[in-house]
Order: C-alpha cells, then structure tokens, then sequence
C-alpha cells in the first residue's frame, strides 16, 4: 500500500503584502510504511515513589489492552518484553525478578 502525501509550493510576496502570489505547483511525495505501536504512546519518566505516582493517577489515566506473549525461557524475559513492548520505565528495582 501507498501513502503518498500532496503538497502545494506557492511564492508569498514576502516584501509587500504578504499575500499567496500564485496558484502554486503541486507536488506529490511516496511515504514509507509506519507502524504505530503502543510504546509510540507512553513516555519514559522516572519516579522516585512508584506508589505515591500510581494512587495519585485517576481512572482517566487507565488504558486496558490484551497482549499474546509466546512462551519464555524465564519471568525476567518476560518482563523485559512487557517493558519494550509497553514502553515503560522501570522504577524502584521493579524490573528485576528475584530467583527464590
């Protein structure tokens, strides 16, 4: 699939009246495919209290999504992944899963 994006130059008479001059030539231009994913949405912040940020977060602020994740080697991997995938900034050591 094609994106193209149309634009249209015109000359503005930039020393009197500012005004468009021309009808313009028209141009066309072939976008890439982008894919937009989750992470595209959150920005990274660190937080130094996790639980005070987290109570102080209204309903506004909750996104419910399902993610398939295929079986891993180990809960650290899985972790990781969720965090790529999400975008996230682990805070307060949360990232880190203890071997019991």
């Amino acid at each position: 699939m094609t994106h193209p994006m149309s634009v249209t130059n015109c000359n503005i008479d930039m020393e009197s009246t500012g005004e468009v001059e021309d009808d313009g030539v028209e141009d066309e231009y072939q976008l890439e495919d982008l894919e937009v994913v989750s992470a595209d949405y959150v920005l990274k912040v660190r937080v130094s209290n996790f639980r005070n940020a987290w109570e102080s977060m209204g309903p506004d602020c909750e996104r419910v999504d399902e993610h398939g994740l295929c079986p891993r080697e180990s809960l650290a991997e899985v972790v990781n992944i969720v965090i790529n995938l999400l975008g996230l900034q682990p805070c307060e050591w949360l990232h880190k899963v203890l071997n019991l």
